[in-house]
């Protein structure tokens, strides 16, 4: 029942502070005495006035004698709320003044005293008892895959029925129907005929039923977006859209809140206001827009509409409290939306959740601000700042945010020459740079796409020119271009040569690595270069370079150098340079009658290449680029600056994701020079690090570099503008992605909403083979923002259950996939135990059309949107590759010149088309870029077919001369039907052989004696007892998208999700070809080493 407060003419007086839950044994019900001083007691009074508690299971009722009163004394409290409090007192004020007002305590009516119900969990480990033996409060259940985590909820709510809860008062929210399907059978084994009273529902289930309840009508919702946005006249492709409406809806962002900086942002933001119109136009809902109704009816037809584009307007207002207890299962995939809708549906916070977490410097290290030294726990957003400002300059400006979590891991201690000291996690970005000016050696990891990986050394210092002091440069460049290599790493750096020789011996014997050159050309030496190539190819080197770097706390994706050199085609390499505070320009913040209140260097974005298809991709982003001519090779040369750091680095991802093989050279001009961005544990003996240096900004030699380990809270400062600050006499960067409100940072931070959240923690793994549980926690344990926490096999069997396997193309990935599954099939093991996960659904039909129908194999593709063959990727490659063998004028060639042209294009076509066909159509390209591109292709039918080795040559060809299609369309989607593309030795089959598959399509739905295929987020909540994990391959695991480090983490946890479906046996495969090499997930789960090879027969799996 209701719980109020009474003031005056008390029947009992308690002091609140001292009160706890539950109370002791009393002879009767308590009215409480509350003393509204501080913000703490606001707390109380709030946390007293809302929550249903209970002495010794009796209500506690509480009433107003004076409202009135009590709320003006609320409002005469000076003393300041806590830093990011969720609760004001207005919202407390508002509370209150909706209760009823008694005038003596005579009018409350105490409900009987109920004999006390002694309630045990029975057949469950002591974490899950403690969970599921919780009344009242909020409450954090953390559990990993496999621990039990929905028996606990079950017998959770069990033991709240058993003691008297009603159960129409109970709410559980899962994420997936079958979910919601398997716990209702549960609750009715448990209870019975009482379980049909509980609410168990999805969340878009739940804003359904209570959106009918305010509009008294049926939602007609929209199950596939698609099938609309095909029908708009779009300039973006579609899965991007479809990806960036459904996120800002589920964050609840309208378009008038967006702020693009790119062309990109832009036609993705008029796509999502024309989807949105047309929603409201035509009274229509999707599963995403549901929840951000239910949102807005929540508030009320006064409240504030979270958008302008909502309905039904005149809405009831929602009781709130209908539900007493709320349970929701698999909390870290809630989304803001469904954050919004809990809390309004769980006043009484009685939420149980149940979910799973799964770069920063230490408390002590002093900052740098104009007060003094500070430490960096003490920070406060009054202190000011001293921060870089670019060459050498410095200026103060206030902190935005300060931020902590707890660490448990490796960490990094740099020592300068003057003893500046700094420490922190490895993957902290700070600035360095070698310089050549010293005669050292260095040791380092060289890796070449064609060959792999090899050990070497060289000194610091070579010379470009023979007896030039100008041509000093540093030498690992020099050795990298002679080696034709493409990235290296440094691994030592040792004052005399005897000692780097140890260590090029040293890594070669421990990780098996060779120190043969890559290349013998031009050189005097008595192996050939034939031989060379064949002794990379007897060897493995990725995985024990992967090891190598894993063990050295070396990021694969951030070398130490890359060659400036030219591509195999000639062209010029596809660099981009960012550099920060590169501009002399300065740039002032505020308006322009006034200087406003900071000033900082712009920094730039630049290229310069021979590249010129790379160059007009670059001018959608960086305007035009300068065209010259020096020593008759032709540059272009592009650039921009921006004092806005983060909208230029946005850009510069948004280039990295659209332009094909584009790398990044990251820089920042801090004196003088330049410094390369680069994590903490990159940094080396001899590199120059820039400090604070009085009120400039100098640079010193690195002296020394310590590796400890280290359990505890760390920090880090997000700065606005500037991007730096000071810490411990360094430069360093600070957190440019700020937290954005992802499901694991709202776990993370749930005691800041509810201060008296309960927390435990599930360790024991039921599900999975001890063999599947250790290298799911090797992979797991990398991620920072989490919890630590002790991961137990419950199960002791023994012996392999982790298989690692890798290709060179992904059809031969394929191909084993089938054979494999042949295997286990014909050693009896049922087909639906074995399930084959992957990262998007393309995949999977690729997967099932290369090889799974080929060898016969049962089985069944989850699919969550469209078909890879019904794709509009895979329609505009069928429309291209009909255009090469088809004549200019055939029947309906008209209609495939249409389907190759974006939308914004077509218009202008047809009109061409229907007032003087083809020929006038040409003419029109002449004066439109885009057009001219699709005439120039449509002039390239002279060439000779028969030329092209296969299929996938075909479409290669329409790409490179017809760009169009990787912009408009899905680049890894076009890669792969690429690949399926080149097992046909010409066009005609590979369409016949699409168009075949088009009509046949899936026409069995049933999934019993078949294999499960399905993405990995598809496989959430379920097992299998044996679980292939494909495609293990970067930009797959991670997704190419994946630019930051919650997003790398986020990744991880889904490679995580993957893993421990297995219950069994677990093969992980992957590809390395082009520029894809194995996830650095498969190295970190230590399963590099777990080849298939001599595996025991599978018999003990058929049960």
């Amino acid at each position: 029942m209701r719980a109020n407060i009474l003031i005056g003419k008390l029947k009992h007086a308690v002091n609140i502070t001292n009160l706890t839950s539950p109370m002791p044994i009393r002879a009767e019900p308590i009215v409480y005495d509350v003393k509204v001083d501080t913000y703490d007691d606001v707390f109380k009074l709030y946390h007293y006035a809302i929550y249903p508690h209970y002495i010794n299971d009796v209500p506690a009722v509480y009433a107003i004698e004076n409202p009135e009163a009590l709320c003006e004394k609320l409002r005469t409290i000076s003393d300041p709320p806590p830093v990011n409090c969720p609760l004001t007192v207005e919202k407390a004020i508002r509370h209150l003044s909706r209760f009823r007002q008694v005038t003596d305590v005579s009018e409350i009516r105490f409900p009987p005293k109920r004999k006390a119900i002694e309630l045990k969990a029975a057949g469950l480990d002591p974490e899950q008892s403690k969970a599921a033996e919780h009344y009242l409060g909020p409450l954090l259940c953390v559990a990993p895959a496999g621990s039990g985590k929905t028996s606990t909820l079950i017998t959770r709510v069990t033991l709240l029925v058993q003691r008297g809860v009603d159960p129409r008062r109970i709410l559980c929210l899962t994420f997936t129907k079958k979910a919601q399907l398997e716990m209702q059978e549960r609750l009715k084994a448990k209870l019975g005929d009482k379980a049909k009273q509980i609410t168990v529902r999805t969340y878009h289930a739940l804003a359904y039923m209570l959106m009918k309840e305010f509009t008294g009508h049926i939602p007609d919702i929209i199950l596939d977006r698609f099938s609309i946005l095909k029908n708009m006249e779009l300039s973006c492709k579609l899965e991007d859209l479809d990806g960036f409406i459904s996120l800002n809806l589920n964050s609840l962002v309208s378009p008038q809140e967006i702020k693009p900086s790119t062309r990109k942002e832009k036609q993705l933001l008029e796509g999502y206001r024309q989807y949105l119109n047309y929603l409201k136009e035509n009274r229509l809902t999707d599963q995403d827009f549901l929840l951000v109704q239910l949102c807005n009816a929540f508030r009320g037809p006064k409240g504030i509409q979270l958008m302008d584009y909502t309905y039904p307007g005149d809405t009831p207002g929602y009781p709130k409290g209908r539900w007493h207890f709320v349970f929701i299962d698999e909390a870290q995939d809630n989304n803001l939306a469904q954050d919004v809708i809990t809390r309004f549906i769980s006043p009484w916070d009685n939420t149980f959740w149940v979910g799973d977490e799964d770069q920063c410097l230490l408390p002590d290290t002093l900052i740098a601000t104009k007060q003094g030294a500070v430490a960096i726990k003490d920070i406060k957003n009054d202190n000011e700042l001293i921060v870089a400002n670019g060459h050498g300059t410095t200026i103060t400006v206030h902190p935005e945010k300060v931020m902590s979590r707890y660490y448990s891991g490796p960490i990094v201690k740099v020592i300068t020459s003057s003893g500046k000291q700094l420490t922190g996690t490895p993957e902290h970005c700070v600035f360095a740079r070698m310089t050549p000016e010293k005669n050292r050696y260095l040791v380092y990891l060289m890796y070449s796409k064609k060959l792999g990986y090899r050990i070497g050394r060289t000194s610091t210092v070579r010379s470009n020119y023979k007896g030039s002091v100008k041509g000093l440069v540093n030498g690992h460049e020099v050795r990298l271009r002679q080696e034709k290599g493409n990235t290296l790493w440094i691994l030592e750096v040792c004052d005399k040569l005897e000692e780097a020789c140890f260590y090029e011996q040293y890594y070669s014997v421990k990780y098996g690595l060779p120190t043969c050159v890559f290349h013998t050309n031009g050189r005097d030496m008595s192996i050939t270069q034939k031989l060379v190539d064949k002794l990379f190819g007897l060897i493995d080197t990725r995985k024990r370079a992967h090891k190598l770097m894993q063990d050295k706390l070396l990021n694969p994706e951030e070398p130490h150098h890359f060659p400036k050199a030219r591509t195999t085609d000639n062209r010029g390499a596809r660099k981009l340079h960012f550099t920060m505070f590169g501009s002399s320009k300065m740039v002032h913040g505020g308006s322009r009658w006034s200087k406003g209140l900071f000033e900082l260097h712009n920094h730039e974005l630049t290229y310069n290449t021979v590249d010129e298809e790379f160059a007009k991709l670059g001018m959608n982003y960086m305007g035009n680029s300068i065209k010259s001519t020096p020593g008759g090779t032709t540059y272009w040369n592009g650039r921009t600056s921006n004092g806005n750091y983060d909208s230029l680095w946005q850009t510069m991802q948004k280039m990295q994701e659209e332009i094909l093989n584009l790398s990044l050279e990251i820089k920042a001009k801090l004196t003088g020079e330049k410094y390369k961005f680069m994590p903490l544990s990159h940094v080396r003996k001899g590199m120059l690090v820039p400090v604070l240096d009085g009120d400039i900004i100098a640079e010193e030699e690195v002296t020394s570099v310590e590796f400890n380990q280290y359990n505890g809270l760390v920090y880090d400062i997000n700065v606005p503008y500037y991007r730096n600050y000071v810490a411990g006499g360094f430069v360093v960067h600070n957190c440019l992605y700020t937290f954005r409100g992802s499901s694991i940072e709202r776990i993370l931070n749930l005691r800041g909403i509810y201060p008296n959240l309960k927390e435990i923690q599930l360790k024991r793994n039921y599900r999975c083979h001890p063999g599947v549980v250790a290298a799911a926690d090797s992979l797991i344990r990398h991620n920072t923002m989490r919890r630590p926490k002790e991961i137990i096999a419950a199960r002791q069997e023994k012996g392999r259950a982790v298989f690692f396997e890798n290709f060179p193309s992904i059809t031969e990935e394929y191909e084993w996939v089938a054979e494999k599954i042949d295997g286990l099939l014909q050693a009896g093991v049922k087909p639906e135990h074995i399930a084959v996960l992957y990262r998007n659904n393309s995949q999977g039909d690729a997967l099932s059309s290369v090889s799974l129908k080929k060898a016969n194999i049962p089985h069944y593709v989850h699919r969550n949107g469209t078909p890879l063959f019904q794709t509009a990727d895979m329609d505009a490659v069928l429309n291209h590759l009909t255009l090469l063998t088809n004549k200019i004028g055939s029947p309906g060639y008209e209609n495939v010149v249409l389907g190759c042209l974006r939308t914004a294009q077509k218009s202008e076509y047809i009109g061409a088309l229907e007032s003087g066909g083809v020929k006038a159509a040409y003419t029109t390209a002449k004066t439109n870029n885009d057009l001219k591109a699709m005439r120039i292709f449509l002039n390239a039918g002279s060439v000779r077919m028969d030329m092209l080795p296969d299929a996938g040559a075909a479409i290669a060809y329409a790409r490179r001369k017809f760009p169009d299609l990787d912009l408009c369309f899905d680049v890894d989607r076009l890669d792969l039907i690429e690949k399926i593309a080149g097992r046909f030795k010409n066009i005609k089959d590979f369409t016949e052989w699409v168009r075949k598959i088009k009509l046949t399509g899936e026409k069995e739905n049933k999934t019993e004696g078949k294999v499960q295929l399905m993405t990995v987020h598809s496989s959430k909540g379920l097992e299998f007892p044996v679980v292939f994990l494909i495609n293990c391959t970067t930009g797959h695991f991670p997704s190419k998208k994946a630019a930051t480090l919650e997003e790398i983490e986020e990744e991880r946890r889904v490679f995580y999700v993957g893993m421990t479906r297995a219950r069994e046996r677990l093969y992980i495969s992957g590809y390395e070809e082009k520029e894809r090499r194995i996830s650095g997930f498969v190295s970190e789960s230590g399963c590099l080493a777990e080849k298939t090879t001599g595996v025991q027969d599978p018999g003990l799996l058929i049960d």
